[in-house]
């Protein structure tokens, strides 16, 4: 083929000479890893083929302030200064700046290696040296075919946008966590990213994530002639090592991890009984439930390992006392999980696109493998592929005598023009250059391509907030202001995909992981979606925003069970954003449920989750039934019948089941008349609001909204008054503040601080307790049976004859999914307050607004169409005044 030129070789030559490996792999002493020699050369060969440097830059150290980060790599960074400075990333682009999302292609290749260095050589058909096949050699090979890909695909770098990350971070069991992971959240990435890894040339979509557990003995010494006196590390951890082997070979099929059991170390003497020493146990997983099953297992055999241990030894001469203390002299800790997986992407887009390519599938029974593509699971609409030449095993990586052959990356270079050749054909044309993205993203560090110190721009808080209107070339500050002139009336319809992705990318800039972020913007815009506009954007400068900047929750923070009984689990929420953790609490009742027939999760320590509904349709659309019940934490918004201070919150509860054939069941109300948030949306809009949602000290009903906030109304509860069954409201929100507060023990409404109050609102949303529970009918009765009662059940509601044919009768959750299917289709309607807030929001972080499709009132027959289709489906239904 000879795709790679004798300059190729060479470029192949000088890197594997350079040694890379970093602070990780080779300990504390070592020479600096010479990464930024590596990128420089890098950047000059591709600079041939028009590349620019992007980014060249070493993480900030507030990157590592999160709990996804291996405690390895935490505690390395913080014993050596040094240890992110030396290890840069570079980001390189070629194409438009302009370009949008849909038209970019991200290459990733890592350039630091494992330690131990192998003499480097090139006989004409086989490279020899450290990082010849993972790492340096698909690094030169991918420049190669791009060279190739740019001749034979005229106008590629006119339409098309192409990013090559360079990264470090990637081995020594940092798997990215201050390499790709930065630059992914930084917005580097494109709709196609491929991690370029030894596959033998076959598309991976699946990537697994590893845990690290550390077993560790703290006991006593003794000398060889009195073993007994002291505590025999090495008899302890090797039983135990065997004992855990023996215990997870089982439970782990390879289709879903893999097990290591490594590193069992003690002592070196011989004369010596050593009471101190570690065991290393390395788990791969394929799925999260997987990785909480996993950790699960380690702990319950760690503990009846120690009881086996204990009766094997407790009658033992020389092991009896190591015997009788075991339990209070080992440790388990976990230094690396919470990782997330790449679960495989099934995109038909991306299975055409291989297709067309002519790169065949990596074989579905064959057990993938962990690396850094993890960190583009969950990113809008990014789809992943790990692809490259060589094997991991065949071509000895991470061993004595690596190698690459020459026809394996001639081999891969090809591949490189008929997947470019392939996504041009399959990427969408570029938007009109009106409103272009922004010409870079921004990334929350400084881009230097000289200096190996390059200063963070972040301050050193725990959780970094982006620096305001931050300096960006280009596009943004001209598209913001081109935003706010083009709604000077009416409102404004976004596709609901961009607003998706738009408010993703606010999250991620944030500090919430790319997968959470998308969850979240999910859950938040459920309710402009739904028709709930009160629980949705709304809260994006009111709620979540204030939390972020406030350091009221934290973006990277691992909710952690504390309690777990298997049908049921008590979670620390450790004040993670709740719009994320309040949907992962829900996904984890149902894997359970669908193991127990019931699945229930008490949440405390948690933050505000938006609409309770959303969390609850979670279980419904896997064919479960879902409850959630949320108290307000601290906070106190409404009076007890009869009480002069406010005691609860109010206390939302949401009920989901499936309808058959029909939009599933939802119930999402609070307990009080109506949540605070339609008060406020009320005052903000200069709406009366109907009488009953507020009255005043003298118990007369007051429809002024603004006097809620002002203290001079108070909130009703479901029910009205003593006649018309006031105690029906307020005892829900009792047992609301039962089941969510004080079953998990988190901060309560009623509690004596509130006696001091003066009748308005108090107290603050922190600490706020989930129920969030599952139930699997098809685990109770028979599936089919079960589906067909549900259709038959909401189906006779919506065939009630109704009193009025203008208002056909419906079920809590029909005309929030009508509108939603709507909307979906014809864009989700704001106002033009609203859509200005959304200008500076991304005027704020960097980022571009969502151009809107058109505003009502002053548009094209299809925005008066789209109002047509909302009149007639969902909005004339009843609208469910109770709805949170």
């Amino acid at each position: 083929m000879n795709l790679l030129s004798p300059a190729d070789h060479t470029l192949l030559l000088d890197l594997l000479a350079l040694p890379t490996a970093g602070p990780l792999e080779c300990g504390p002493g070592a020479p600096a890893p010479e990464l930024w020699a590596a990128g420089r050369r890098y950047a000059e060969a591709a600079a041939a083929l028009g590349f620019h440097v992007l980014h060249h830059a070493a993480a900030p150290p507030d990157c590592l302030a999160r709990d996804d980060v291996p405690v390895l790599v935490r505690r390395t960074a913080a014993a050596q200064p040094e240890f992110l400075a030396c290890q840069p990333s570079l980001v390189l682009a070629l194409g438009p700046a302009d370009a949008p999302h849909e038209r970019t292609v991200m290459f990733n290749v890592h350039l630091d290696t494992v330690a131990g260095v192998e003499p480097v050589s090139f006989d004409g058909a086989r490279f020899h040296g450290r990082g010849a096949i993972d790492a340096k050699g698909p690094a030169v090979a991918l420049l190669a075919g791009l060279r190739r890909a740019l001749g034979e695909l005229p106008g590629l770098a006119r339409d098309t946008r192409v990013l090559i990350q360079a990264v470090a971070g990637e081995e020594g069991g940092a798997l990215g966590t201050f390499g790709t992971r930065p630059l992914v959240e930084a917005g580097h990435h494109g709709r196609l990213n491929v991690f370029c890894e030894p596959t033998g040339g076959r598309a991976l979509t699946r990537c697994t994530a590893a845990m690290t557990a550390l077993l560790s003995v703290h006991g006593d010494d003794a000398i060889d002639d009195r073993p007994a006196a002291g505590h025999n590390a090495t008899v302890l951890l090797g039983f135990l090592a065997q004992h855990l082997a023996a215990v997870l070979d089982p439970e782990l099929a390879p289709a879903d991890g893999q097990l290591c059991v490594a590193g069992l170390h003690t002592g070196t003497l011989h004369n010596r009984v050593h009471g101190r020493g570690q065991l290393l146990l390395n788990l791969s997983y394929g799925a999260p439930a997987t990785a909480r099953r996993l950790e699960r297992l380690v702990r319950e055999a760690v503990d009846d390992g120690l009881r086996a241990f204990a009766a094997v030894f407790g009658r033992t001469r020389r092991f009896a006392r190591t015997a009788r203390d075991a339990p209070g002299i080992v440790r388990l800790e976990w230094l690396k999980r919470g990782l997330p997986v790449l679960g495989g992407d099934a995109s038909p887009w991306l299975g055409a696109l291989l297709e067309r390519a002519a790169i065949p599938p990596w074989p579905a029974e064959e057990p993938g493998f962990t690396c850094d593509a993890i960190w583009t699971s969950g990113v809008a609409g990014a789809h992943c592929v790990v692809l490259g030449p060589g094997s991991l095993d065949a071509n000895r990586a991470h061993a004595e005598g690596e190698f690459a052959d020459l026809a394996e990356l001639e081999g891969f270079a090809a591949t490189v023009p008929r997947l470019l050749g392939a996504f041009r054909t399959s990427a969408p044309p570029a938007p009109p250059a009106a409103c272009p993205p922004p010409s870079a993203p921004y990334a929350p560090f400084s881009s230097s391509p000289s200096s190996p110190s390059a200063p963070s721009s972040l301050s050193g808080e725990d959780f970094p907030m982006p620096l305001p209107n931050p300096p960006l070339s280009g596009f943004p500050a001209q598209a913001q202001a081109q935003a706010r002139a083009q709604t000077s009336d009416g409102t404004v319809r976004l596709a609901y995909d961009d607003l998706l992705a738009f408010v993703t990318d606010v999250f991620v800039r944030c500090g919430v992981p790319a997968p959470r972020a998308a969850t979240a913007a999910e859950a938040l815009c459920y309710g402009d979606l739904s028709g709930m506009d009160s629980h949705g954007l709304a809260n994006l400068t009111r709620q979540y925003l204030p939390l972020f900047e406030q350091r009221r929750t934290d973006p990277a923070a691992e909710p952690e069970p504390v309690t777990d009984l298997g049908a049921a689990l008590r979670v620390d929420a450790h004040r993670a954003l709740g719009l994320w953790a309040a949907a992962e609490a829900m996904d984890l009742a149902v894997e359970r449920a669908e193991q127990f027939g019931i699945g229930l999760v008490s949440v405390y320590g948690a933050t505000h989750f938006g609409c309770a509904g959303y969390h609850a349709a979670r279980a419904a659309h896997r064919g479960l039934v879902g409850l959630v019940a949320s108290n307000c934490g601290g906070q106190r918004i409404a009076r007890p019948p009869g009480g002069q201070v406010t005691m609860l919150g109010t206390n939302p509860l949401a009920v989901a089941a499936p309808a058959g054939p029909h939009h599933p069941f939802v119930l999402d109300m609070s307990t009080t008349v109506v949540p605070t948030g339609r008060v406020r949306a009320a005052a903000r809009a200069g709406r009366q609001v109907p009488e009953g949602w507020l009255t005043g000290d003298d118990g007369l009903p007051v429809t002024d909204p603004a006097a809620f906030d002002l203290g001079r109304a108070h909130l009703g509860w479901l029910g009205g008054t003593a006649e018309t069954g006031v105690y029906k409201g307020y005892g829900l929100g009792l047992a609301v503040e039962v089941l969510a507060g004080l079953v998990s023990g988190s901060g309560l409404g009623p509690a004596p601080a509130a006696l001091n109050g003066d009748g308005r609102p108090s107290g603050r949303d922190d600490d706020i307790g989930y129920l969030v529970a599952a139930i699997a009918p098809a685990l109770l009765r028979p599936k089919e049976e079960f589906a067909a009662d549900a259709g038959a059940l909401f189906g006779s509601l919506l065939d009630c004859p109704p009193l009025d044919v203008a208002s056909p009768v419906r079920y809590p959750g029909w005309p929030e999914g009508e509108r939603a299917r709507t909307r979906r289709a014809t864009g989700v309607p704001i106002s033009c307050r609203q859509y200005r807030e959304l200008a500076d929001v991304a005027e704020k972080f960097g980022l571009t607004t969502p151009v809107p499709l058109n505003r009502t009132g002053t548009g094209t027959g299809t925005d008066e169409r789209a109002g047509a289709d909302e009149r007639a489906g969902a909005d004339r239904a009843a609208h469910l005044d109770g709805v949170r």
